[in-house]
């Protein structure tokens, strides 16, 4: 291999030759490498689980908020606000109806 093919490793601003490095320096190199690389999937980890737990979040504070509540009209409301005034069965049905449990 010619120099220009030969893997190289940049430290501290220095181009050295992976393969003129001794045994051990090499070992270390591809140590850094690995570590590198676990940093970048760790990171990637990491961010996942922020998002994640921010959706959980949003999702658990949207739940706790309470729900548009509509109007509850008690019995004599509900019967006032028909037209025509009931009499008989109809007037216990509409009042059954409008009943507030």
């Amino acid at each position: 291999m010619t120099e220009d093919t030969k893997e190289t490793v940049t430290i501290n601003g220095g181009k050295y030759i992976l393969e003129d490095m001794s045994a051990e320096q090499q070992y270390m190199v591809k140590q850094l490498k690995d570590l590198n690389n676990k940093t970048s999937q760790t990171q990637m980890v990491l961010d996942q689980c922020q998002v994640a737990a921010r959706g959980f979040t949003g999702a658990l504070i949207a739940s706790l908020k309470p729900a548009e509540e509509t109007p509850i009209e008690t019995p004599t409301e509900a019967l006032e606000s028909i037209e025509a005034p009931l009499t008989g069965a109809a007037a216990s049905a509409a009042f059954d109806a409008a009943k507030v449990n």
